[in-house]
């Protein structure tokens, strides 16, 4: 057997190798547009919260939040927080240990709009590669980001202390088959959508390991 037919012959099993593995992840156009209309809601739903009021829900109010309320002067033609009889707030006590179960939320976010808090684990964010998953960001982290010289894209030791400390400003949406499975398409060509789109989102939500906020998404709305 010559050279040349060896080659000839090694050629078309990589061919025939090579297109089944590529019919095997081609993904159905049909299945794609089925996911699609099941998910992509027409209408906005209403009560959307942002990602630190559903996060809230979880864990309750920050310290901040309790301390900047005590300081903050009421509305005029309301008491002050001095002349109401209520129990002191200790906001050095722990926080409940009582586990709070998924909550039916809807939420509202940007797809990403901060820096990425795991490059190394999570190298596509805000997206996560050939599954159905976004990384959604607090409106109000976005604009802390979207300022200045120091935006999304700065990578400054300043920046790195910034995204530590708005960890909690991140949830992580699924967007989940009807047995609760998170779909194998990435939500880009899934649902068209682009970094730093708004999105309203519904599902249940929970909190894993007392830290990251997760949302099983039924619906998404895209805000244009």
């Amino acid at each position: 057997m010559s050279i040349h037919f060896r080659i000839a012959i090694f050629n078309l099993v990589s061919m025939l190798v090579l297109g089944c593995a590529d019919s095997g992840t081609r993904l159905d156009p049909a299945l794609v547009e089925q996911h699609r209309s099941r998910l992509l809601l027409a209408d906005e739903p209403t009560g959307a919260q942002a990602v630190l009021d559903v996060r809230e829900i979880f864990t309750g109010p920050s310290e901040e939040d309790i301390l900047h309320h005590l300081s903050t002067d009421p509305p005029e033609g309301e008491p002050a927080d001095e002349d109401i009889e209520f129990a002191a707030v200790d906001v050095t006590a722990p926080a409940t240990t009582e586990p709070v179960g998924p909550q039916e939320v809807v939420v509202v976010g940007k797809i990403g709009g901060m820096p990425n808090p795991w490059p190394e684990k999570e190298p596509d964010f805000p997206w996560k590669k050939e599954v159905a998953t976004v990384f959604l960001v607090d409106p109000a982290t976005v604009e802390e980001f979207g300022h200045g010289e120091h935006d999304e894209a700065c990578d400054c030791p300043f920046c790195a202390r910034k995204v530590k400390d708005n960890i909690d400003s991140l949830a992580i949406v699924n967007f989940v088959d009807p047995s609760g499975e998170v779909l194998q398409i990435g939500a880009q060509p899934l649902f068209d959508l682009e970094e730093k789109a708004i999105v309203v989102v519904h599902g249940q939500a929970r909190l894993v390991g007392g830290k990251m906020l997760v949302i099983d998404a039924d619906g998404v709305y895209v805000r244009r």
